[in-house]
């Protein structure tokens, strides 16, 4: 099976980690989202995982700076590509919101990468 990437984005609850969850239920997957090492590096410095209105906007101003400073988050996911690529993995799904940051990433995949967007019916 050819290795299939997709970049997966739409509203909360609208399904997206169903259908992930789906894909692996026949297939070796990948689920990954961009926030992770945001969350990681947070973590270091105090943030313990809490979802309050402060909390979202410090992960977001967290992402952006690191995105400004030296595109972390990109070079994160394309790290967590090259490792799928090396792999057994069939399908790889990247979880992003911003669509600057999904082009990006499209962009660097050599347009292997799919988007994928999630709506309600």
């Amino acid at each position: 099976m050819k290795k299939l990437v997709f970049v997966i984005n739409g509203r909360g609850g609208v399904g997206k980690d169903t259908l992930c969850d789906f894909a692996a239920d026949a297939f070796a997957v990948k689920n990954v989202s961009s926030i992770t090492p945001i969350k990681e590096l947070a973590a270091q410095i105090g943030w313990q995982g809490e979802k309050t209105d402060r909390a979202r906007k410090f992960l977001s101003d967290l992402k952006a700076l690191l995105i400004s400073y030296n595109d972390y988050p990109t070079a994160w996911a394309i790290r967590q590509y090259r490792d799928f690529l090396a792999s057994e993995e069939q399908i790889m799904f990247l979880h992003v919101r911003e669509g600057e940051e999904i082009d990006k990433f499209v962009h660097a995949t050599e347009g292997n990468a799919k988007t994928l967007l999630i709506r309600r019916a």
